[in-house]
C-alpha cells in the first residue's frame, strides 16, 4: 500500500488527538481564569465553555499502523461515547488503501473516513475505480471524498509513460471525477492543491456553467412539454450551487492572495451576488 515519508519533526513524538483536545480546553480554562482576574478585579473568573469542537480536516494517520499505539491514547477509554467534542479524520491516497481507511476510521467514533485517490497516485489507477469509489461511499454515508485534488509537482507527472502533458490531463480529469461525485452525493471533500491554482479555477467555471447549460435545457424541454422534470420554477442559484459539494477543504494550498481572492469571489458567485 501506498505510505508518506515523514518529516524529522513528525518522527518526533505525536500527542493523541485527545490528549490535544484536553490540552486545548485546559490552555482555554487558563486563559480565560486569567481575563477574569483582570476585569473582575479579584471577582471570580468566567467559566469556561465545557464544549470545544475540534476537527482535524486532514490526515493519514492509518498509512502509520505501527504507531497507532501511540496516536490513540489510554486517555480515549475516559472519554464518554456521547462526547462528541472531536472529530479526526482519516482520508485515503489510493484505491489500495480504501479498506484500510474504513478499518481504521471504525476503531473509533471520533474518526471519519476520506475516501478518493490522490493526484500523486494515479498511476495504479483501475477502469472501474470511480464506480468502485461511488459504491463504497454510499454503503458509508459518514464518508467524505478525499484525499482528491491537482498537484503540477507530483512524482506521477515525471513519470507518467505517456508523458506530461497526458499525465497532467489525466490528473484533471480524476479530480474532476471525484469533485462531481461529492457533489452527486453531497458529501465534503479534501482538495489538494499545488502550483495547480488556475486549473482548479478553471475547472470549478467549467462546473458553474455546465449546470447554466443543464438548467437552460431542462427549461427548454419543459417549455415544449417534453418534460424532463422541473422548470422555471427551479431556483438558477440553488441549481447551480447543487453542482458543487457541500464543502471543499483546501490543504497544502501554495497559492497567494489574489488566488485566495478569485477562489473567494468565486465562492461569492455561488450565492447569487454575481450574475455572470
Amino acid at each position: 500500500s501506498s505510505t508518506f515519508s515523514m518529516d524529522d519533526e513528525e518522527k518526533g513524538s505525536m500527542l493523541s488527538p485527545h490528549d490535544a483536545l484536553e490540552q486545548i480546553m485546559m490552555a482555554a480554562s487558563s486563559s480565560s481564569q486569567e481575563e477574569g482576574t483582570e476585569k473582575n478585579k479579584g471577582e471570580e473568573a468566567t467559566t469556561p465553555p465545557t464544549r470545544v469542537l475540534l476537527i482535524d480536516t486532514h490526515g493519514h494517520p492509518h498509512l502509520n499502523r505501527e504507531r497507532q499505539a501511540e496516536y490513540i491514547s489510554s486517555s480515549e477509554k475516559k472519554v464518554n461515547n456521547n462526547n462528541n467534542n472531536l472529530i479526526a479524520l482519516s482520508c485515503a491516497v489510493s484505491q489500495s488503501d480504501w479498506i484500510t481507511t474504513l478499518n481504521y476510521a471504525s476503531t473509533s467514533k471520533h474518526i471519519l473516513p476520506g475516501l478518493g485517490v490522490h493526484p500523486w497516485y494515479l498511476d495504479s489507477l483501475s477502469p472501474n475505480y470511480l464506480q468502485d469509489l461511488e459504491m463504497l461511499l454510499k454503503q458509508h454515508p459518514n464518508a467524505i471524498v478525499g484525499e482528491i485534488g491537482l498537484c503540477k509537482v507530483a512524482k506521477f507527472i515525471r513519470t507518467y509513460p505517456d508523458g506530461k502533458t497526458a499525465a497532467l490531463t489525466l490528473q484533471r480529469k480524476v479530480f474532476q471525477e471525484q469533485l462531481q461525485l461529492a457533489a452527486k452525493l453531497k458529501r465534503p471533500t479534501s482538495v489538494h492543491c499545488v502550483k495547480s491554482h488556475g486549473v482548479l479555477l478553471s475547472i470549478l467555471k467549467e462546473m458553474k456553467e455546465k449546470a447554466k447549460l443543464e438548467l437552460k435545457e431542462i427549461r427548454k424541454k419543459k417549455k415544449n412539454g417534453g418534460g424532463g422534470g422541473g422548470g422555471n420554477e427551479i431556483n438558477e442559484s440553488d441549481f447551480v450551487r447543487s453542482a458543487f459539494p457541500p464543502a471543499i477543504g483546501m490543504h497544502s494550498f501554495t497559492g497567494t492572495a489574489h488566488h485566495v481572492k478569485e477562489l473567494l469571489a468565486f465562492e461569492e458567485s455561488l450565492y447569487g451576488h454575481d450574475t455572470n
